[in-house]
């Protein structure tokens, strides 16, 4: 630990002892402040009788050399090319590509509904909602027309034209073929 103290204090009196050493140097040679001093003084002599002793010549310091920037080359803009004459060619002629005949839509599958045995009193709803208004029952083993199936509540067509959604845990839904499912649902 003894170490680090002398080798602080070493090392501050050398930046002291530098700095100084510095200042004596740019105030000996030609700094503003000793031309003013040096100025004052001769001033000060040449105001006096007293007798003037011979001063040194000061050595005088070149000036530095100013190298002046090149002035900058003037801007050549180039003129716009000529655009070339576009030549108008008669433009070929679409070759006729025989297009597949496109395939034939599938044949829309129906479907019909039975509400499995052992239910009775199914309600059928106007709407999907639970609380919509009842527009009919269907008993165990009743059939009828599947619309659209949504989620947990199946649009169908009752036998006797009835309109409305059962819930779809009560029915089995199958395919049926197209001639028994009435024109208007088709």
């Amino acid at each position: 630990m003894k170490k680090q103290p002398s080798a602080f204090f070493l090392v501050f009196a050398t930046y002291l002892i530098a700095g100084i050493a510095a200042i004596v140097m740019f105030y000996d040679h030609g700094s503003r402040l000793s031309r003013q001093l040096d100025e004052k003084t001769l001033a000060q002599a040449e105001a006096s009788d007293a007798p003037r002793v011979k001063e040194p010549e000061s050595v005088t310091q070149p000036e530095p050399e100013v190298i002046a920037e090149p002035e900058p080359e003037p801007e050549v803009i180039a003129e716009p090319e000529p655009e070339p004459e576009v030549i108008d060619e008669p433009e070929p002629e679409p070759e006729v590509i025989d297009e597949p005949e496109p395939e034939p839509e599938p044949e829309k599958i129906y479907y019909g509904f039975t509400v499995r045995s052992g239910k009775t009193s199914v309600r059928v709803r106007k709407s999907a909602e639970r609380n919509s208004s009842i527009v009919g029952h269907v008993d165990g083993g009743d059939t009828g027309y599947v619309i659209e199936e949504d989620g947990n509540r199946t649009k169908v067509v009752l036998k006797d034209g009835t309109v409305g959604y059962i819930y779809s845990e009560y029915i089995t839904v199958s395919e049926i073929p197209k001639k028994e499912v009435p024109e208007e649902y088709r």
